[in-house]
């Protein structure tokens, strides 16, 4: 799958996992459950490769942080509009279902 396809829905389920385990800290949202990539990548159905390039374009852009091994949302409103630009319905695993 193409790594632009994957943006929107690594975004989505980044968002989603901050509802469920997010901690508001300074207008970011830290996640407090460890994850790692490999398994970001299997819920997004994803390559680790291709979850880890667009991680790390997320964190370049200032829109991602790692501290610990858990992940810090900085600008929760760029992965949202990555999804809102995302025209595909989310699939279950994306939604939490």
């Amino acid at each position: 799958m193409h790594e632009k396809a994957i943006e929107p829905r690594l975004a989505r389920i980044l968002l989603r996992m901050a509802q469920q385990w997010g901690r508001r800290e300074q207008g970011s949202v830290r996640l407090d459950a460890p994850i790692t990539h490999q398994e970001i990548a299997n819920i997004a159905g994803a390559s680790r490769q291709t979850v880890s390039q667009i991680l790390k374009q997320f964190e370049r852009a200032g829109w991602l942080r790692v501290d610990r091994r858990r992940l810090i949302i900085v600008e929760p409103r760029e992965l949202a509009r990555i999804v809102a630009s995302d025209s595909r319905p989310a699939t279950p695993s994306e939604d939490g279902a």
